[in-house]
């Protein structure tokens, strides 16, 4: 890198003035500067041409600003006094005319602060230097040299911010109504993976459904406490590999009705599209006999029994974070009124569960935890529970322990504990509920080119109960 070229124009005050000045130009020489200076002139250039190249020249010219360097700057001073300041200034307000005061290279600097009102008036408003200490000096340097104390950020690749639309009211006239093309997603979808098949769950045993879920009982516990709400949403945070639709299960299992057994589990729903629509007919596919009824006034009775039918109806659906996370409210509201216009009898209740599914195990879009927050926080009667975790080797005690009574003579639970604590034997921290599920009812592989599913824990433990 070349030496940037300063001249300072100064005035010859007193001679502690000028010793000072003397200073500035030594530290900037030491420091990757060429300075000039007038004491400095080693040419027979007379002193007009000499004044005059070291400003055309000059990368950089330095003002010391004084009372004295204003008065004639601005040529107030005696006769024959002052010349050079005043030649020098006639030159800098030429080379700023000429630039129409766009000025990159000229600036005030002054060793007293007081000297700041004594800058001229054709330099105020520029970039000036207090020089009464080190951190002014630095100030200065990084100016001359282009070494900024902070340098610009690298430019990274844009994120990838969804976009969304705005959907019309009302469907076009003579076309299907929203939500009923066969084109339209399913929210559960999760970048365009196929959405994990928890709907064909109902046959799995209820003991793989309450494996774990204690950072979520509790919440549910003090909602399902208060008798003044009707309907509640609860949302959890969790990816496909977690089996959230179990969580919703194990709330049917602990919490729904103990003389009602026409359900093992909560009702999974199927939501085509985010309109308001989506939900209403979502019912009317899960709730038996809905969708025969003859018009929409006995399709309502249909689910109004079907709900009052018990103290507690759990059901369940799932949402993909990063396609549809942002439909959550209205999702939200929709399902809200569709109770609301149902008529939910006293000591009747309904919980919705909604599982948001993160497309990535450990990862939510960067947006998500501000929604969560401050968006669906504000929703009327909806709860955010704490997000799903791994398994950890407690659970497995935890679920170890707390084994039915009814169920421990024809199991073998220290069988089933050992099946399931040699899947930490690799030495992770966690695994996913998945991997417990696989290992306790069997996993599907492809031998010779069938499907075939091994018997599982459960079965194995089965055939040689306690005695």
């Amino acid at each position: 890198m070349n030496r940037p070229n300063v001249f300072i124009s100064y005035s010859h005050d007193s001679e502690g003035h000028t010793e000072r000045v003397r200073g500035l130009a030594a530290g900037l020489e030491r420091d990757g500067c060429t300075c000039h200076l007038d004491i400095h002139k080693n040419t027979d250039e007379d002193w007009p041409t000499w004044m005059t190249r070291q400003l055309i020249e000059a990368d950089i010219v330095l003002c010391v600003a004084t009372e004295t360097y204003e008065k004639r700057f601005r040529d107030r001073e005696l006769p024959d006094v002052g010349l050079g300041v005043g030649w020098e200034a006639g030159l800098i307000r030429r080379l700023l005319y000429t630039k129409k005061l766009h000025n990159s290279h000229i600036f005030p600097v002054f060793f007293d602060p007081a000297d700041r009102r004594h800058i001229p008036l054709e330099l105020q408003g520029h970039d000036h230097f207090p020089l009464d200490g080190p951190d002014g000096y630095e100030s200065l340097l990084r100016k001359i040299l282009n070494r900024p104390l902070y340098k610009g950020p690298e430019s990274g690749s844009a994120p990838d911010l969804p976009t969304h639309t705005t959907e019309p009211l009302f469907s076009r006239p003579g076309e299907p109504a929203s939500g009923e093309s066969p084109s339209v997603a399913r929210l559960d979808e999760t970048d365009g993976a196929e959405p994990a098949d928890e709907y064909a769950t109902e046959t799995d045993n209820p003991l793989v459904k309450i494996l774990d879920h204690t950072d979520q009982l509790p919440t549910i516990r003090d909602l399902l406490k208060d008798n003044d709400n009707d309907r509640a949403v609860a949302l959890v945070e969790a990816c496909s590999k977690d089996w959230p639709s179990y969580l919703a299960d194990h709330v049917h299992l602990k919490f729904g009705p103990k003389h009602n057994r026409d359900l093992q589990g909560a009702v999974s729903l199927r939501l085509i599209g985010s309109d308001g629509a989506a939900f209403w007919e979502a019912l009317l596919e899960a709730i038996p006999g809905a969708s025969g009824a003859p018009d929409e006034e006995a399709k309502r009775a249909v689910i109004r029994g079907w709900i009052n039918g018990v103290d507690l109806r759990v059901l369940y659906f799932s949402v993909g974070l990063k396609r549809y996370g942002r439909d959550l409210p209205k999702i939200i509201r929709s399902a809200d009124e569709t109770f609301k216009k149902l008529g939910i009898r006293s000591g009747s209740r309904v919980l919705l569960i909604i599982a948001c599914l993160r497309n990535e195990p450990d990862k939510t879009p960067f947006w998500w935890p501000w929604y969560a927050r401050f968006k669906l926080a504000k929703l009327e009667r909806c709860h955010r529970l704490a997000a799903m975790r791994p398994l950890e080797e407690v659970d497995i005690e935890n679920w170890y322990d707390g084994f039915p009574d009814p169920l421990r003579t024809y199991y073998d639970r220290d069988q089933l504990k050992a099946e399931l604590r040699a899947l930490f034997d690799s030495g992770c921290a966690g695994i996913r509920y998945e991997q417990a599920r696989n290992c306790l009812i069997g996993e599907e592989k492809k031998v010779d080119g069938k499907t075939v599913k091994d018997e599982g824990a459960l079965q194995r433990a089965r055939r040689n109960p306690c005695p």
